[in-house]
C-alpha cells in the first residue's frame, strides 16, 4: 500500500498486508483514517473465510461509530463507557464493543460464520493525548529514540504462561498453545477491551501489527528495520518481507504512523 501523508495533519502513515507463504487467503484487515485519528489492525479467525468477515466488520463498525460521534457529539452511544474513562478513551472502547456486538449478530445470522471472531489493536490519535485499545494478540509498539517497546500485552495463553511461570526461552518456544487467544471480538457477548493512554512526541513511530509479524520476527529485528532510515512505505515492505523470510506461516499486516512536528504538519 502506498504512503499517504497529509500536510494538514500531524500523522504520516503507511500500511502493508500480505497473505504470507502458507495461507491461501488473507483474513487480516486494517484501517487508516487520519481524518478520524483512527488506525487499527484486525486478525480474523474462523472457518469458511468467516475470519475476514469479522475483521472487515470490526474495521467498518469502529470507523462508522467514531465518524458519527465526531460529527455529532450528542449522538447516542450503544453502550456506556467503562467508569473512569475520559470521552476519547470511552469512544474507542465503546466502538470496539459495538463492533463485537455486530460481529456476533452476523455470526448468528449465518451458521457458517458461527465461530468467527477477530483480534484487534486500535489507536485513536490526537495532538493532546492518544489511546490504544486491544483484545487478543495483535500488538502496538512505540519506536522512540531508536528503542522499541511494546505498548500492549497479549491476551493469550502464552502470555499467561509467561506471567505465571517466568519460563526460559526454550520453554516458551516449546509451549504448545502459542496461538490461543483469551480475548477477541466475536466469541463472547461481553468482551473486555484493554485501553491505555499514550502521549506521542514529534518523531515517534507507532507500529500496529498482527501476530503474523511479531510471531515470526523478534523485536530487535523489528527495531533494526524501523531504525534503518527508510521511508514508512519501505519499512512496511521490509517488515512483511522479514516475516515471509522467517516462514510466512500466517497473514501479516503492519501499520506505521509517525507523528510529525508542527512545522512539518503545517507544510513549512
Amino acid at each position: 500500500m502506498p504512503l499517504r501523508s497529509d500536510a494538514a495533519s500531524l500523522w504520516e502513515w503507511a500500511a502493508a498486508t500480505d497473505v504470507g507463504r502458507v495461507r491461501d487467503h488473507n483474513e487480516d484487515r486494517f484501517a487508516a483514517r487520519p481524518d478520524l485519528g483512527l488506525f487499527m489492525v484486525c486478525d480474523g479467525m474462523g472457518g469458511h473465510s468467516a475470519g475476514e468477515v469479522a475483521a472487515e466488520l470490526a474495521v467498518a463498525v469502529t470507523a462508522e461509530f467514531l465518524e458519527r460521534t465526531a460529527r455529532d457529539p450528542d449522538a447516542t452511544w450503544p453502550h456506556r463507557a467503562e467508569p473512569g474513562q475520559g470521552d476519547e478513551a470511552g469512544r474507542l472502547e465503546v466502538a470496539l464493543r459495538w463492533a463485537n456486538e455486530r460481529i456476533r449478530a452476523e455470526a448468528k445470522r449465518e451458521s457458517a460464520k458461527s465461530n468467527m471472531g477477530t483480534t484487534v489493536v486500535a489507536a485513536l490519535l490526537s495532538p493532546e493525548r492518544s489511546f490504544i485499545a486491544h483484545a487478543g494478540d495483535s500488538r502496538a509498539y512505540l519506536f522512540r529514540d531508536g528503542a522499541l517497546r511494546p505498548v500492549t500485552s497479549d491476551h493469550s495463553l502464552l502470555e499467561e504462561f509467561i506471567r505465571r511461570s517466568h519460563p526460559s526461552a526454550e520453554a516458551i518456544r516449546a509451549f504448545p498453545y502459542k496461538n490461543v487467544v483469551t480475548r477477541a471480538l466475536g466469541p463472547a457477548a461481553n468482551v473486555e477491551i484493554e485501553c491505555s493512554a499514550l502521549d506521542l512526541r514529534p518523531g515517534d513511530l507507532l507500529l500496529l501489527c498482527c501476530d503474523g509479524l511479531h510471531g515470526m520476527v523478534e523485536d530487535p529485528a523489528i527495531a533494526g528495520i524501523l531504525g534503518g532510515g527508510s521511508s514508512l512505505t519501505e519499512s512496511c515492505s521490509r517488515l512483511v518481507d522479514a516475516a515471509n523470510a522467517a516462514g510466512g506461516v500466517d497473514n501479516v499486516t503492519v501499520v506505521l504512523v509517525r507523528r510529525l512536528d508542527s512545522d512539518s504538519a503545517d507544510g513549512t
